[in-house]
């Protein structure tokens, strides 16, 4: 299979770079504070779908919170199940599931309800095995038209919490898969029909049923079978009627040992995930619920710790960047951060507070508590609490740099959050001018993992032009202007998908996705690539957007996952938007096999207005010494216009309207300008390079210690290396390959037969070697190393006469000696060096 070789070269106003994963660095976050975004159709901030608590207490303590810090909803574990569970039996521990209250008189009239919270039931009281799934149903619809007076029902009903992990409560005998699945499908069955009779009561209009809360969304596990018998089950048997799909997303902390981290690139594949079967299903992408997330800290020790408690804001935030970029698609999120939780506050528990609280007493340890303070989990809500707006353009140019920026009147919000596990330098790059800047109010929250957490807060009247993350740490910017921000564009994202997903990877075979009717023009592109691979394979496959090369990040969201037995995780692969079309071939081919691609989307982000008149695209030659390589002029803004090209013999000129390319050009460097014939002030002038691929280069080096070789590889993306007739694949640049006693033959060829091969025989001896001892036209010298060296080699035939005799000075392992001259016979080499003194016998045939 042949492939050709693209180089893309783009001018735009706004550049992304490519980063690697390494030690602190600069990144460039850029903002156009004039340049207003959309998410779908969404601008404007919706705080009631961020900014919630897991809580759902009304007292002086809670109320006082939620107006101080711009709080609005909560999650609360009671409801129709929990009701009848209780009313079952006056008797607790003759209390059961199944068992429901008569119907009261009532009507049909639409219910108010409480926009933005969640009621759920633990599974012990909603379900047990064998239960009637009509009368269940028909209890919630009861319960919430005439149990519930009107406006106190909650917006969204989550049937049970978490419901699959406790599957084998409800049943005996041990674990058993077959009776975990039967179980986890009556569940769900459980869901389909109390979603599907809610959302036929027109009195319920206003309640939304998601679920299932999953727990552990490891959906990558068991090549995808997590996946498959879990939350694609759910969606397969109540997806219908659903209004939403809930997940529960935790970091795992852990003191002593390794992190196992949602936050970054493993939370957006797993969402993406969904997302993308969505589409399968049902042609639309059916919201998020997000009704816990945090991180799970370990390793602190039993009592209550500060330190401990404050660990989950570092997983709340990153976790928080990502759900900021879904509100299209997003019904609600809530941090795990309970209000005082006094059922924790036992003997049994030391009485001690519960580590998610976001109140704790004052006298800690003691059985009543005498008051109450906030935890540190109170910097969270401090940090953001004034956060508003609508969103404006912001960049950054390191995937591990997360960005939000929001524009309220005269006030600018600019939010950023390390990912990266070392500390970050971050350059701030205002696009378009300040408008008559006053001053700016900077909130830092620094979480140590021995240390009390640190929010400081600083006002200055000089903007900052750079500035330091440490690991996990999140600030957020409010600018203050005299007047207010007048937006003069917009940026409008758009997700594109397609029917495919769980695609298996096969080494050398490209995997193809059809992206149609897409919207083209001035902006961004990005494919957004999730895997789920073993760590030992490749995560830079080849990707081709139309034929187009597109170069593949080495970096991406997050840590490397490598406390985790698969790498699962979403990778952005961001292109220029002008290699787009309205219908799209997107091409992905790995190197090697294993795993497989999760799903694939296209993000595009167009502006209403474009910023650039004209793109310019080149094509590279494919060889050298090939004259295909092409330069492609496409109109962003409609207009006649003439490009005029020069450079290696060409000069030329051509009209367009349209996307028009200029071919069968040779490598080089080219001037390309671009005017208009209507307005003669536009003149745009490019340095368009059109390049080739290199010559493969191999360098060798043989550790005779370890019999191996290390090969430093050049010019190719992908390189085959047989040796000794084992072939490997990979598009590393450093190899280090096991060597065989006695001859190794080495051949590394690239995927495009043009750049040439490398052969090479490497001898791994511990004495000097000659062979083959029967003789054609040469034969080979071999040393045990490389060692740069004076050599004298004799050839003495069987009657002693010296018939060649040369000193060289050596510095490769191999010695090639031709005896094309001399007659048939037995001859005798001797080789001496320094520690070297060698004799050996050859056959001249």
């Amino acid at each position: 299979m042949k492939y050709k070789y693209y180089r893309t070269f783009i001018l735009l106003l706004f550049a992304f770079y490519l980063t690697v994963k390494v030690k602190a660095q600069n990144a460039t976050v850029r903002i156009d504070i004039n340049c207003e975004r959309f998410i779908g159709d969404e601008s404007e901030l919706d705080r009631t779908k961020y900014f919630n608590v897991h809580d759902a207490s009304s007292d002086s303590d809670a109320t006082t919170f939620r107006n101080d810090y711009n709080v609005t909803g909560g999650r609360q574990f009671w409801g129709p199940y929990g009701y009848a569970f209780n009313a079952s039996s006056n008797t607790a521990s003759e209390r059961r599931a199944g068992v429901y209250p008569g119907d009261r008189p009532g009507n049909n009239d639409v219910r108010d309800v409480k926009e933005g919270w969640v009621m759920t039931s633990h599974p012990r009281t909603a379900f047990l095995d064998g239960l009637d799934l009509n009368a269940a149903a028909d209890w919630a619809v009861e319960y919430f038209k005439d149990y519930e007076s009107n406006g106190n029902a909650l917006e969204f009903f989550e049937v049970m919490n978490e419901p699959f992990v406790h599957a084998d409560d409800f049943y005996s005998g041990g674990w058993n898969s077959s009776e975990n699945d039967r179980i986890k499908l009556q569940m769900a069955q459980f869901y389909n029909e109390v979603a599907k009779r809610i959302s036929d009561s027109p009195a319920l209009a206003n309640m939304k049923v998601v679920g299932y809360s999953s727990a552990w969304p490891s959906m990558e596990l068991n090549d995808f079978g997590h996946w498959e018998e879990n939350m694609k089950m759910f969606m397969d048997t109540a997806g219908d009627n659903m209004y939403g799909f809930s997940t529960h997303l935790y970091d795992g902390i852990n003191i002593t040992g390794q992190d196992t981290k949602r936050s970054g690139s493993n939370s957006e594949a797993i969402l993406d995930l969904i997302e993308n079967y969505s589409f399968i299903k049902w042609g639309a992408i059916k919201p998020h619920a997000i009704t816990e997330y945090g991180a799970i800290e370990k390793g602190y020790g039993p009592d209550y710790s500060e330190i401990a408690s404050s660990q989950t804001m570092i997983s709340i935030n990153h976790i928080l960047f990502n759900l900021l970029d879904r509100q299209d698609r997003l019904a609600n999120s809530i941090p795990f951060m309970v209000g005082k939780a006094t059922w924790h506050i036992t003997a049994a528990n030391n009485y001690q507070p519960y580590t998610p609280a976001l109140w704790i007493p004052t006298n800690i340890g003691d059985p009543t508590p005498a008051g109450w303070k906030y935890s540190p989990r109170i910097m969270f809500y401090e940090l953001w609490k004034d956060v508003k707006g609508k969103r404006v353009l912001i960049k950054s140019d390191n995937p591990d740099i997360q960005t939000h920026a929001f524009v309220d009147g005269n006030k600018m919000y600019v939010a950023l959050s390390n990912l990266d596990e070392n500390e970050q330098t971050v350059d701030l790059q205002m696009i378009s001018d300040i408008p008559n800047f006053v001053d700016v109010k900077t909130k830092a929250l620094k979480v140590y993992v021995n240390a009390m957490p640190d929010l400081s807060i600083n006002t200055t009247t000089t903007a900052p032009s750079t500035i330091t993350l440490i690991k996990d740490e999140t600030v957020v910017l409010e600018y203050n202007f005299s007047d207010p921000v007048v937006f003069d564009n917009a940026l409008r994202a758009k997700n594109y998908y397609t029917l495919d997903y769980l695609q298996a990877i096969n080494a050398n075979t490209p995997i193809i996705y059809n992206f149609n009717d897409v919207t083209t023009g001035d902006g961004y592109a990005t494919l957004r690539m999730s895997i789920g691979r073993k760590h030992n394979v490749s995560k830079q496959p080849i990707v081709k957007v139309n034929g187009q090369n597109i170069p593949m990040p080495v970096n991406w969201r997050g840590y490397d996952q490598v406390g985790r037995d698969d790498f699962f995780g979403m990778i952005d692969i961001p292109f220029p938007a002008n290699v787009l079309n309205t219908n799209n071939e997107v091409s992905i081919e790995f190197p090697d096999s294993g795993g497989r691609i999760s799903s694939l989307i296209l993000t595009v982000e167009k502006f209403d207005t474009a910023k650039n008149r004209v793109s310019v695209l080149s094509s590279g030659n494919a060889c050298p010494d090939q004259n295909n390589g092409a330069i492609t002029v496409n109109p962003l803004i409609q207009d006649n216009y003439q490009v005029h090209v020069t450079g290696n013999g060409v000069d030329a000129t051509y009209d367009f309207s349209a996307r028009y390319s200029i071919e069968d050009l040779a490598t080089g460097t080219y001037d390309v300008t671009v005017t208009s014939t209507t307005d003669a002030s536009v003149s745009l002038k490019y340095t368009v390079v059109i390049d080739e691929p290199e010559n493969l280069s191999v360098l060798t080096k043989v550790d005779k210690s370890k019999s191996s070789v290390s090969l430093n590889l050049k010019g190719g993306q992908l390189y085959r290396i047989n040796l000794n007739g084992a072939l490997t694949i990979t598009d590393k640049s450093q190899v280090t390959l096991q060597l065989s006693k006695g001859s190794n033959n080495l051949e590394v060829t690239t995927n495009k037969d043009c750049q040439g091969q490398h052969k090479q025989d490497i001898f791994l001896f511990d004495r000097v070697t000659v062979a083959p001892t029967v003789v054609d036209n040469q034969f080979t010298i071999a040393f045990p190393d490389s060692d740069e060296q004076i050599v004298t080699y004799q050839v003495i035939s069987s009657t002693g006469q010296v018939v060649l005799q040369k000193s060289v000075n050596r510095d490769t392992q191999n010695l090639v000696i031709g005896v094309q001259g001399l007659t048939a016979g037995l001859y005798f080499v001797n080789v001496v060096a320094p520690n070297v003194n060698s004799q050996s016998k050859i056959i001249k045939k």
